[in-house]
């Protein structure tokens, strides 16, 4: 799946799925509850908005490589730690400047080598990578972040992501 509608993905209906599942979970959640932001590569960082707690995925065209999620408080880690090797315990430029020194590389097929640098992983990512971002109200039921991220997880399949 791509991102946006010439990519291919269908944000709101996975947003529509997930109140499904959410229903399913026993919390009181409907379409309205969740806000999407798409940012189609090349992508500029943004903030995560006051009062919200967000579930963002990373795209390489069709490829979802990294779903993650922050709390109310975490901004840094929206905004930033994830363009940065040295950023935090684990983000995506460290899992792709692995992967691109692997012999058996998951991402990095040879037209993907040429033009990618560890030394420039942050400026690589804006300009390669689409972002959609799912954001919640910080005051949302409690679980509501974990469970969204955990069923983006399980219908993305994103290939940095621990049993994946």
């Amino acid at each position: 799946m791509g991102v946006g509608a010439a990519s291919g993905i269908d944000v709101q209906s996975l947003v529509r799925d997930f109140i499904q599942v959410s229903q399913l979970a026993g919390l009181s959640l409907q379409d309205t509850d969740i806000e999407t932001q798409v940012l189609v590569a090349p992508h500029k960082r943004t903030g995560l908005p006051k009062g919200k707690a967000a579930v963002y995925v990373f795209f390489h065209g069709e490829t979802c490589l990294k779903v993650g999620k922050v709390g109310a408080n975490s901004d840094a880690r929206f905004r930033s730690q994830h363009y940065l090797p040295t950023g935090a315990m684990s983000n995506l430029a460290k899992s792709l400047c692995l992967d691109f020194t692997t012999q058996q590389s998951r991402f990095f097929h040879p037209e993907l080598r040429s033009g990618f640098d560890a030394e420039s992983v942050a400026d690589w990512m804006l300009d390669n990578l689409s972002r959609v971002h799912f954001f919640v109200d910080a005051n949302a039921p409690t679980g509501t972040v974990r469970l969204l991220e955990v069923f983006l997880q399980c219908r993305l399949q994103p290939l940095f992501e621990e049993g994946y």
